[in-house]
């Protein structure tokens, strides 16, 4: 029995083959199937991510529910769902800093009238002084001359602020004595 067929020894062979062969062939299958659905998951929530950063881009800071598998997609989640609320409190403090720059410009605007105008009065009032012969004995202007001072002084105020120039300090006090 040392010599077989060629036949017998194919059929030995194939026999032997068959079982490692559809062994490897059915693991090849199952970890191609299993790749496949990991991978499909896996690229949801990438898509998910994409899609997020594009409304981000345009201007849509609403967070993403963040999944509760702990890997790397999740801080990825994290770190997006930060930015957003970091891009949300920006937004905010930029519509915040237009807004007090408007009502600066316009208080500026507004207090240079107002001191033309109260320089006017003032001239007026000074010259009033100097030609009538009775405004000596009237305290009425020189109530008015103090006015427009304090005027003066409380428009200079508004221009500073128009300026974005420093206060002066203020002293702290106590009250109770």
């Amino acid at each position: 029995m040392l010599f077989r067929s060629e036949n017998a020894w194919r059929k030995a062979r194939w026999q032997a083959a068959i079982y490692p062969l559809s062994v490897g062939a059915l693991s090849v299958c199952l970890t191609a199937g299993l790749s496949f659905l990991i991978a499909q998951r896996i690229s949801r929530r990438l898509r998910n991510l994409e899609s997020q950063t594009a409304a981000i881009a345009g201007g849509d800071f609403r967070e993403i529910a963040v999944q509760s598998r702990d890997d790397e997609l999740r801080d990825l989640e994290i770190s997006v769902n930060r930015m957003t609320s970091r891009l949300r409190e920006l937004e905010g403090t930029i519509a915040r800093s237009e807004r007090e720059r408007l009502l600066a410009q316009l208080a500026g605007g507004l207090a240079h009238q107002l001191r033309n105008a109260a320089t006017g009065a003032k001239l007026a009032l000074q010259l009033h002084a100097r030609r009538c012969a009775s405004a000596g004995q009237d305290q009425s202007v020189t109530v008015a001359l103090r006015q427009l001072a304090l005027l003066e002084t409380q428009v200079r105020g508004l221009l500073s602020l128009g300026r974005n120039e420093p206060r002066p300090d203020r002293k702290s006090t106590r009250l109770n004595s």
